[in-house]
């Protein structure tokens, strides 16, 4: 019995090792993907940056109408009198060269209504002060100008105003322009100016804005009493403006 039982032990062990190896499953380890490399041009290193990059002319036009409406609120500084109580118009025409999406230049031509009244309008006994400077200019404002996502443009420039009408009255009303304070000096017939001018677009076409500008050169000397020691153009610009693009769809059929 016992030589039969080893007999069967010996037959049997060698099918339950192999049974046992054949039912381990073999797996294979995964394969990691080899990593993507993204292959460089060499011209994408001189790609410019989309703002910086020249507007399409094929849209647009590289020059384009400017047309201005507004008022003035001035005063002359040296005058001995405060605040910008005079009021005139603001009118003229320009074009404006857009040369890339950033930037730009304008140059324009305007009829500028400016001067002077009293701060206070009567005298503590009920008379009034007839105190009046109106000077009249036709300007060339001459900006460059910083364009913010066809939104908003920032001007920044110079200004050559040329005197086209002058008249002074003093405050008791007498028209003084011939002999004016102090000693009859007349005033400069050429002024420069420096200027600065923020204006936002609506459609990008229609725009309102402000501009600020300022005599680097005096006019005369200035008036017994006053702060300064000449007479300068001080001159805030409320302006309504219109830009016209040919090559806009609205008016290519027009052009």
């Amino acid at each position: 019995m016992k030589k039969k039982l080893t007999l069967w032990i010996i037959i049997l062990l060698p099918a339950l090792v192999w049974a046992q190896q054949d039912t381990v499953v073999h797996t294979k380890p995964k394969q990691k993907k080899p990593a993507k490399v993204q292959s460089i041009n060499p011209n994408q290193q001189n790609q410019p940056i989309p703002d910086e990059t020249k507007p399409n002319f094929n849209n647009e036009s590289l020059f384009k109408a400017l047309f201005v409406g507004g008022l003035n609120l001035s005063q002359v500084d040296g005058d001995a009198e405060t605040g910008y109580r005079k009021v005139g118009a603001h009118v003229g025409v320009g074009t404006v060269i857009k040369f890339s999406k950033r930037f730009s230049t304008s140059i324009e031509l305007i009829y500028s209504m400016q001067g002077a009244k009293p701060h206070y309008a009567t005298y503590s006994d009920g008379t009034k002060n007839k105190y009046d400077i109106t000077m009249d200019y036709i300007n060339v404002p001459v900006s460059i100008n910083v364009h913010d996502k066809k939104v908003v443009m920032f001007g920044l420039g110079v200004q050559l105003g040329v005197l086209a009408r002058y008249s002074q009255t003093d405050s008791a009303g007498n028209n003084v322009t011939k002999n004016p304070d102090p000693k009859g000096e007349q005033p400069r017939k050429i002024d420069l100016s420096g200027q600065a001018c923020a204006t936002f677009f609506i459609k990008r076409r229609i725009g309102i804005g402000v501009r600020f500008s300022y005599s680097f050169l005096k006019l005369r000397d200035a008036v017994q009493g006053s702060r300064v020691k000449g007479e300068y153009n001080n001159v805030v610009s409320i302006r309504f403006s219109y830009l016209l693009d040919p090559k806009h769809p609205k008016w290519k059929d027009k052009f």
